[in-house]
């Protein structure tokens, strides 16, 4: 099993270049869930599945869009990230205990993608 799979957790030193630090903390975030949910794609047996939004540009984007729409992209990261992490430490248990988890990976899998797809939403310009 690779490491990433089994131990996911962000350095955001690379992210420090970032001008403001609200952004480069939602940067940071934005990058841990996309490693979790690769680590949840490869324990639901899917092809590899392409970030759809930069870190830096993620977080510019929900920046942009005014301070509600960070608070909640803020929350929203850190909520999906534990879900993710007690999620992604189940299955591993499960499968070092021999037990098939390839139906929960896909279906924490599928949650992980609604939370991600509700956090673009958030990138988007209030109407």
């Amino acid at each position: 099993m690779n490491a990433h799979v089994t131990n996911f957790v962000a350095d955001d030193t690379a992210n420090r270049s970032i001008a403001h630090p609200a952004q480069a903390d939602i940067a940071a975030g934005w990058a841990l869930l996309q490693e979790a949910g690769e680590a949840v794609a490869e324990l639901a047996q899917l092809g590899a599945d392409p970030a759809p939004m930069e870190p830096a540009a993620f977080a510019a984007s929900v920046r942009a869009a005014g301070p509600g729409r960070l608070a909640l992209a803020e929350q929203g990261i850190d909520d999906c990230a534990a879900v993710l992490h007690t999620g992604i430490n189940a299955l591993i248990a499960a499968k070092e205990a021999g037990r098939e988890n390839t139906a929960a990976a896909l279906t924490l899998w599928r949650e992980f993608d609604a939370a991600r797809e509700s956090l673009l939403r958030l990138t988007l310009a209030p109407a």
